[in-house]
């Protein structure tokens, strides 16, 4: 980066709609031509598990005149093979979406991971401040774990089966296409809706609205199951990993059992696993249970789909 071009990379916190944290602020090249900025990873040792992707949030900086655009591209490269592009997504938002990409064809392998922020297909620069963030490596597909606890331990995915009545499980994310009906939905106890206290929610950066009431009886352990309709425009971009976030400024309670149902023409549904944390906003509060926030703190959360 000589400076002649424009084009820079480099960490900073970041502002990207409602949400700031640590990230790597990048904008391609401006001055003199157009083109990309791109990040090159050291070797990195992809692990032989199911459903393993490579998983991150991009978008654009706060400020500026409204962007056309940056398009985010992964590329994997393999000693002695040509880079491929695992995935990419052409984003204009001032809010964070996740980009994951299926690393399925490099399990156990070793590859570096070149990310690049480009102008995109109209070469058009302006406001392009494009910024990544969350960058890792998950695994889409439960793995069976074995360890010794002394008490009862909660897992973090439950299967819909275990439901009641059980709910046969997604087979992919292309299952939310052919629905009717898709719903958030989760059990809540102490949740209020009222104007002071109630809570809202994001999917993948898109706005849910209010939550409605889920208060249950925290005084006899009681759940409320609930469930929040999904906008279309919201399913047709869910994607392996799907990040739900919470935000409420007052109220006490707690939640848990997060999933997305679908519904389909012939009245049957499915379920993605349950994500079955139990969080507890906040932490003092006297009914608190499982992992606790503190008061005003977003509750964030990764709903997994299967590809």
């Amino acid at each position: 980066m000589d400076g002649k071009s424009g084009a820079y990379v480099h960490t900073e916190t970041v502002s990207c709609g409602d949400g700031t944290r640590k990230a790597w602020a990048i904008h391609p090249p401006y001055m003199g031509g157009t083109g990309y900025a791109f990040m090159l990873s050291e070797p990195v040792a992809v692990p032989d598990l199911p459903g393993i992707a490579f998983s991150s949030e991009v978008g654009i900086r706060n400020g500026g005149d409204k962007s056309d655009g940056v398009l985010y591209r992964v590329f994997v490269q393999e000693d002695g093979q040509q880079e491929k592009l695992a995935g990419e997504i052409n984003w204009a938002e001032r809010r964070w979406t996740p980009l994951v990409c299926n690393l399925s064809p490099w399990r156990g392998k070793t590859v570096r991971f070149r990310l690049v922020a480009d102008v995109g297909p109209n070469d058009n620069s302006s406001a392009d401040w494009a910024a990544w963030s969350e960058i890792r490596l998950v695994s889409t597909e439960p793995i069976l774990q074995t360890t010794l606890h002394e008490t009862p331990v909660e897992l973090t995915y439950a299967l819909p089966t275990d439901l009641t009545p059980p709910i046969e499980k997604i087979r992919s994310v292309d299952d939310f296409a052919k629905a009717t009906k898709v719903e958030l939905v989760y059990d809540g106890c102490g949740m209020d809706a009222s104007d002071r206290y109630h809570s809202t929610a994001t999917l993948n950066g898109v706005s849910l609205g209010r939550l409605p009431g889920a208060g249950g009886d925290e005084t006899k352990g009681i759940w409320k199951t609930v469930s929040v309709p999904i906008f279309k425009e919201i399913t047709t971009s869910l994607q392996s990993v799907n990040r739900l976030k919470i935000v409420s400024a007052e109220d006490s309670f707690k939640i848990r059992r997060f999933r997305l149902v679908a519904t389909f023409p012939d009245g049957s549904q499915r379920s993605t696993m349950l994500t079955n944390r139990t969080i507890s906003h906040p932490g003092s509060w006297k009914y608190a249970e499982g992992e606790s926030t503190t008061l005003g703190k977003p509750i964030e959360v990764d709903i997994i789909i299967p590809r």
